[in-house]
């Protein structure tokens, strides 16, 4: 496949398929996504989000099937529960990142405060990460990822541990960093995945229930609240 779309960036799965231990984990994945979409990953806990994330950011190697991100795109990705360096402060981390992607140090500096700023970071940008609260432990998480500006970021349960105030400026970014970009998260709430993703793909047992935007997932389960829509999904209740 080609390395831009007629959206520009492209991101393909195809036919993915993992399993641990013989038990199936993901099952025949295939969806597609083009700079300026939002995705969500919505299920219940163990469905088979936080396996696919990992595989589509090259973390881990699936038993079958095929990601294509794009030839050259660069990848953000944030692990649910992102273990950081303690002793390192949230200008270090990022600075680490931005070295290991080769910036010159005159650009490390740049795009430090950048982040730093972007994620209101900057009172505690020289504090070491085990002085933080999980807030700001986590939105330092979510800077290392944002970091090197990357063409696809991979965001899983990016919001963790932040407070309404927090989240609200999170999401803001998000949206207006999307139009350059394919961002792919995992929520467990369904008002975040609502009022953020343009579209949502909602996986149950390893496999893909539905893709469509949020109102027409709406729409398909009879309308109501998206929870309501949700549990008609995965449990046909």
């Amino acid at each position: 496949m080609a390395e831009l779309s007629k959206h520009g960036h492209m991101l393909a799965i195809c036919q993915l398929e993992k399993s641990f231990a013989g038990k199936a984990v993901l099952k025949d994945i295939s969806f597609s996504a083009d700079q300026g979409e939002i995705v969500g990953l919505v299920g219940r806990n163990g469905a088979g989000k936080s396996t696919l994330m990992r595989v589509i950011a090259g973390c881990l190697r699936a038993d079958n099937g095929c990601v294509d991100r794009g030839g050259q795109s660069t990848i953000g990705y944030l692990p649910e529960g992102a273990p950081l360096y303690e002793e390192l402060t949230p200008r270090a981390g990022i600075e680490f990142v931005l070295g290991a992607h080769g910036f010159a140090r005159a650009a490390q500096r740049k795009r430090v405060n950048e982040i730093l700023h972007m994620l209101e970071l900057d009172g505690v940008a020289g504090q070491v990460v085990q002085t933080l609260s999980k807030g700001f432990a986590r939105r330092t998480a979510l800077g290392m990822a944002l970091a090197p500006n990357p063409d696809i970021l991979i965001l899983d349960e990016p919001f963790d541990g932040f407070d309404p105030i927090q989240k609200h400026a999170a999401a803001n970014l998000l949206k207006a960093i999307s139009p350059k970009k394919i961002i792919l998260l995992s929520t467990h709430s369904l008002s975040d995945a609502q009022r953020l993703c343009t579209r949502l793909i909602v996986i149950e047992d390893g496999q893909i229930r539905t893709d469509s935007p949020p109102e027409a997932l709406l729409s398909q389960a009879g309308g109501g609240s998206l929870d309501a829509a949700f549990r008609k999904l995965v449990a046909g209740s």
